[in-house]
């Protein structure tokens, strides 16, 4: 299962920006707090979904990358 293609495959390119904006709003509140806080361990707690955005905008490339092939044949 691949849940970066599903989520490609499923969602409007605006529902998925949206999505990664929330993510990345998360991270940033953790990083801020790690620093805050002296807790480095907050930032580490943010690794999954800096995974998971990264996977999602490698899949929105990838599909990008076919649709400009269809169009150039």
């Amino acid at each position: 299962m691949d849940i970066a293609k599903d989520i490609v495959d499923k969602y409007t390119t605006e529902q998925i920006i949206d999505h990664l904006s929330s993510i990345m709003g998360g991270v940033l509140m953790n990083y801020r707090t790690s620093l805050k806080q002296n807790q480095p361990q907050a930032v580490w707690g943010s690794l999954g979904d800096i995974v998971q955005a990264r996977e999602i905008l490698r899949e929105m490339d990838r599909r990008n990358k076919e649709r400009e092939a269809l169009k150039v044949k």
